[in-house]
């Protein structure tokens, strides 16, 4: 490696224009809006690993005691955590002959030193906006599926896959249809998802969707129904539910903040651009909090241990940005680093809605006769209303069964017991 041709300009304005790059990159007005910097925390690792950490805290109300009693001792919280080695992420990037050549023209024409920086720095800009994208997309589909997995589709080199452990209670699915379908029904999907997490200690608050199931959603007639319930209206008379209209009947009727999630990236394998969409369709994630982890960072071995003849500048605290000449044939090469990935923590009161999926639903019902089918094995519907309202010892929000009721109506409440309640509901269960 060799100093650049453009040495002297890079010494000049290389420090400022990371400061530059850093702005862009934090949600400057009028640049990319990168999720990962609107939910993260960055952390910096001295030994170049990651934690995930998920805390059960179990905050209960402090005893009230007479003076001289004795205080209770009380169950301390329990932690998990998923480990291990932080990413290395990065590009190069390089100008050849006949732009070295237009670039050295323009010099020789006294062009302003600020035109010919704005060329010679575009690798750089474009190089540090490609890591935030790619940290983007970990993020995103960390954020809708619990794991971060980085395959030979996306990417150009070694894959990664990293679960985060979002406990399998808090992954749900439809209750009755798919979200595509159209007797789909959202809002009890949606009841549902907050009533287990009540049951667990969770009060959630947050939304997160992306747009195309959100548009599916906005449309949904269930969705109108409810919203021409508030707005104590005729149905009849709701022809499109707007944005803002939905967003105060989530807020008003649920206490929920909806996210929509609308990002597209561009990665480039084999020469060929392609466009992928991290958050995974489909998935609807729930939150107690917008603060959702950490971006945990380490620092590079050659920021300690340069090479010489090559420029440096450290951009946003963590990615590293190079600049050097290389011949046979002769190039400017920008090189961009950084040893980065998107942690999600207190993964167990972060809930996920698979609308692709129903779940009870999917046993398919004959209204009206003795029995039920569950799991593939037909049950008495009597032994199910038993299961259910055995179950609610447990699963004291789950309304009362009986046998009148509809087979999908039954279907919903299994859908809504707990682990601990499923377990006392099967053991009611008769066989036909």
């Amino acid at each position: 490696m060799e100093a650049s041709i453009f040495k002297d300009i890079i010494g000049k304005i290389f420090p400022k224009l990371a400061k530059k790059i850093t702005e862009k990159v934090n949600d400057k007005e009028g640049e990319i809006q990168y999720e990962h910097k609107k939910y993260l925390k960055k952390d910096f690792s001295p030994d170049m690993k990651f934690e995930s950490l998920s805390s059960n805290t179990s905050i209960v109300a402090a005893d009230v005691v007479t003076l001289d009693s004795e205080l209770t001792l009380k169950k301390r919280g329990s932690y998990a955590s998923a480990t291990g080695e932080i990413p290395k992420i990065g590009m190069i990037k390089a100008l050849n002959e006949s732009m070295l050549q237009a670039l050295k023209n323009l010099t020789a024409r006294g062009k302003k030193e600020a035109e010919i920086a704005q060329k010679l720095f575009k690798d750089a800009v474009d190089s540090v906006k490609g890591v935030q994208e790619r940290l983007d997309m970990m993020f995103l589909q960390a954020l809708s599926t619990g794991v971060t997995l980085v395959d030979e589709n996306t990417n150009t080199g070694e894959g990664i896959r990293i679960d985060f452990g979002i406990p399998e209670e808090n992954q749900l699915g439809a209750i009755t249809k798919v979200w595509t379908d159209a007797d789909a029904t959202p809002i009890d999907d949606i009841e549902n998802v907050i009533s287990k997490a009540r049951s667990n200690g969770h009060i959630l608050k947050y939304m997160f969707i992306d747009k195309v199931t959100y548009n599916a959603f906005k449309l949904n007639a269930q969705v109108k129904a409810a919203f021409a319930g508030l707005m104590k209206i005729n149905v009849d008379y709701i022809f499109r539910v707007t944005n803002e209209e939905l967003q105060n009947y989530l807020i008003q009727e649920h206490g929920l903040q909806l996210i929509v999630i609308n990002k597209v990236c561009q990665i480039e394998k084999g020469g060929k651009k392609v466009a992928v969409e991290p958050w995974e369709k489909g998935m609807v994630t729930f939150t107690t909090t917008t603060d959702l982890g950490t971006l945990t960072y380490g620092e590079l071995a050659e920021v300690d241990h340069p090479v010489a003849g090559v420029e440096y500048s450290v951009v946003d605290d963590f990615i590293l940005v190079s600049m050097f000449r290389t011949n046979n044939p002769l190039k400017e090469n920008t090189s961009v680093q950084a040893l980065a990935i998107p942690v999600i923590d207190n993964v167990d009161s972060i809930y996920l809605l698979d609308t692709n999926e129903a779940t009870a639903s999917e046993d398919t019902q004959t209204e009206g006769d003795a029995n039920y089918l569950y799991k593939t094995v037909l049950y008495t519907k009597a032994s199910v209303v038993t299961g259910i309202n055995a179950a609610r010892v447990i699963d004291e929000q789950v309304p009362m069964a009986s046998i009148s009721q509809l087979d999908a109506t039954l279907a919903k409440k299994i859908n809504s017991l707990s682990e601990e309640g499923v377990a006392l509901f099967e053991a009611e269960l008769v066989a036909v």
